[in-house]
Formats: C-alpha cells, structure tokens, sequence
C-alpha cells in the first residue's frame, strides 16, 4: 500500500492490481473504484502563520522564544534559528515532533526562524520563514 495525499470535500476514482512474482508479475487493473474523503489525508504542506512568544526566567528577564505555527496536520518538522539575514542552510537544523520548540536566544540579537514540515514520505516542504526575532532585554 501507499499512502495517498487526498483534500476532504473531494471524489477521487482509483485502479488497483496485484502483483504475483518476478515471473508472472504484475494483475490486470481492476476499477475504476470511488472515494469521498470528507476530510484531509496526508496532505503535507508549508507551515503558516509563524510566531512566537518570549520565554522569561523567574525574574521576568527574557531567555528565548517559544515558536509557533500553522500546519496541515502534520506532525514531524526540521527548523532552525539563524543570525538575521543568513539562509537557513547556515543553521543548526534541529527536528521536533508533536510540539513547539523554546529556543535559548541572547538578548538584544536579531534572528530569523525557519520551519519546514516533513511529510510521511520522508520528503520536506520549502521553507517558511523567515520570521524576525528578537527578545529585547
């Protein structure tokens, strides 16, 4: 089986066949067969909406940023966090799943932060970002 990106609010018609040995190979095609998905399955798309909210220790001083996003679902993504203005290839990727991350950050620097989700298949979206940051003091 594969696993199928399919928006909800969409038919989708599919053939099947099966596949027997090195010598007999390949079925004939069966179908077609119809689905609706009333909802999204597998889509893997850019995170949106990027922001953040500064993390502060117990005496209110500012320490770092705890990030958020918009996605599809998804729930495994690769970011970074770069020195304004530097491509987020220059960074220390880091991955997160099913979560937000809280980056320790120096006061008083601007950063930018890069999200991308990356889909069941091992494949990664294009970057979102950058999103300007910076924590003040």
């Amino acid at each position: 089986t594969n696993d199928v990106s399919m928006a909800g609010g969409n038919a989708y018609q599919f053939f099947v066949r099966g596949y027997f040995d090195n010598i007999s190979g390949f079925g004939d095609w069966a179908g077609p067969f119809s689905y609706f998905s009333s909802e999204d399955h597998n889509l893997c798309t850019t995170p949106s909406n990027l922001s953040y909210t500064i993390s502060k220790n117990f005496f209110g001083d500012p320490v770092g940023a705890l990030f958020d996003w918009d996605h599809n679902g998804e729930s495994n993504f690769e970011y970074t966090v770069v020195s304004n203005f530097a491509s987020p290839s220059n960074g220390n990727m880091q991955t997160i799943s099913n979560g937000k991350p809280m980056v320790p950050l120096t006061q008083n620097t601007n950063y930018d932060f890069y999200i991308r989700a990356i889909c069941i298949d091992g494949s990664k979206t294009s970057w979102a970002g950058p999103l300007d940051v910076n924590i003040g003091s």
